[in-house]
């Protein structure tokens, strides 16, 4: 099964890198038309890379080997993957949908350090007046 899925992963992140590099020579009309979903899907194989290898990076740096790849810790990273790839998505609807490789980069930057960007979303605990937290007190 990863396999399988190492392999279309694979065809994917090419077939969309191929077609980037056609719709980009294309006229206006079509390329507007179609760039949005196929950048995009490129991109997000940029991201899914750079968790992949993040994975790889860690496993490596505790010793361990490919033959110790668990599939349910890879797919973690997947998971969320759509909360890490919205910072991308926004970065490129900002910039005109220009297709650029700095972008690509970026995507995969974004996913080796996925537990990071996810490290700032989470809820905002507002400071108590006094600077401390108040604890309710004991027996009362």
């Amino acid at each position: 099964m990863p396999k399988f899925l190492a392999t279309l992963f694979v065809l994917i992140f090419v077939v969309t890198g191929a077609l980037v590099v056609v719709i980009d020579d294309q006229p206006k009309l079509l390329r507007e038309s179609y760039k949005t979903i196929i950048f995009g899907s490129h991109m997000a194989g940029w991201m899914i890379l750079g968790m992949v290898s993040n994975y790889l990076w860690d496993l490596f740096k505790s010793g361990k080997s490919l033959a110790d790849i668990r599939l349910p810790n890879l797919l973690l990273p997947v998971l969320v993957s759509p909360i890490v790839f919205f910072g991308i998505w926004s970065i490129w609807k900002d910039q005109h949908q220009e297709i650029s490789f700095a972008l690509n980069l970026v995507a995969f930057q974004n996913g080796f350090f996925w537990q990071v960007v996810l490290s700032k979303v989470g809820p905002v605990i507002p400071p108590t007046v006094s600077g401390v937290d108040e604890k309710p007190p004991v027996g009362g």
